[in-house]
């Protein structure tokens, strides 16, 4: 019943979010823009998503490799999919990562080292949207764009307390000693391994950095598909924290709160709320299409294994 009632909620923020932006746009506007786009450009778009989803591949498969967990590359990339398929489909944009646990689940991985292994591969990539963010901030404040800055490194020092939190837990004079905390210290130190280790860190980081680089690439093409000459820093600030925002378990795939968060964000940079909702729109269409490859993955799964999700 709790889960229904979530469910409802996400909906309803989604929806509610939506028809209140859609209230205060042109419509014209953006059927005009998304009308004239060039199909050219956002075909690129599409296909900058898809190789970023082959390189995130690539980063899973290392990253699991290096906490002992034994899996080929293309069985990674196969669950990768899946997982961007029903982040997608269900009621948050982290219900594919369960997915993901799941299969490894049935590949005979610990479930304990499966859920390391796929929550620790969520925090290294933010890790990368924070480094974006922290670039952009930083040399936005050299141009005068204060508020668009201050506002990322306000959101990004939040966010690397949360995970320097997660990585030294166990060292911590008082949550330390918990038994909990404890008895789940190997899974910790896979967060250290990966995160701060001189020979994993730099490689694990370096890919997080340029897959979330792909975003921003995609997210330019798309204006410029809509004739829309986009800065460069404004978007390594603008989609990193977008993309965050779509994490959080309050719509469903992040609709809604993405087009907020990017109106809010390129109204700073003096993009017109049509054209930020349009870009927007056109980015959650462009994930949406390129989650669809994992739907035909799952399809091709046994009948059995379809039911027991």
């Amino acid at each position: 019943m709790k889960e229904k009632i979530l469910i409802v909620f996400k909906l309803l923020i989604t929806f509610g979010v939506l028809v209140i932006l859609l209230y205060q746009l042109d419509l014209n506007i953006m059927l005009e823009l998304i009308s004239g786009a060039n199909l050219f450009l956002l075909s690129i778009s599409f296909i900058v998503l898809v190789m970023q989803v082959i390189l995130s591949s690539f980063r899973w498969h290392l990253l699991l490799v290096k906490i002992n967990i034994s899996i080929d590359f293309l069985s990674t990339l196969k669950l990768m999919w899946i997982g961007l398929f029903f982040n997608q489909i269900l009621p948050t944009g982290i219900g594919g990562d369960a997915v993901r646990v799941y299969f490894l689940k049935r590949k005979c991985v610990n479930i304990l080292n499966a859920i390391s292994g796929v929550a620790w591969d969520r925090i290294t990539g933010m890790i990368g949207l924070i480094i974006l963010i922290i670039f952009g901030s930083l040399t936005a404040l050299q141009q005068n764009n204060n508020l668009l800055a201050k506002s990322g490194l306000i959101f990004v020092s939040l966010l690397c307390f949360v995970i320097l939190c997660a990585l030294y837990v166990d060292r911590m004079p008082i949550l330390g000693r918990n038994k909990f905390i404890q008895n789940y210290r190997k899974y910790i130190e896979h967060g250290r391994l990966l995160c701060l280790s001189k020979e994993v860190a730099p490689k694990i980081i370096g890919l997080s950095v340029i897959i979330q680089i792909f975003s921003v690439l995609s997210v330019f093409l798309i204006g410029s598909a809509l004739g829309i000459s986009l800065s460069i820093i404004g978007i390594l600030i603008v989609v990193p924290l977008s993309i965050l925002t779509m994490a959080l378990p309050i719509s469903f795939a992040g609709w809604g709160v993405r087009e907020g968060v990017m109106i809010t964000g390129f109204s700073l940079l003096g993009v017109s709320s049509e054209i930020a909702f349009s870009i927007s729109i056109l980015y959650g269409f462009g994930l949406a299409l390129t989650g669809l490859i994992g739907g035909i993955f799952w399809l091709l799964e046994s009948d059995s294994v379809r039911k027991q999700i």
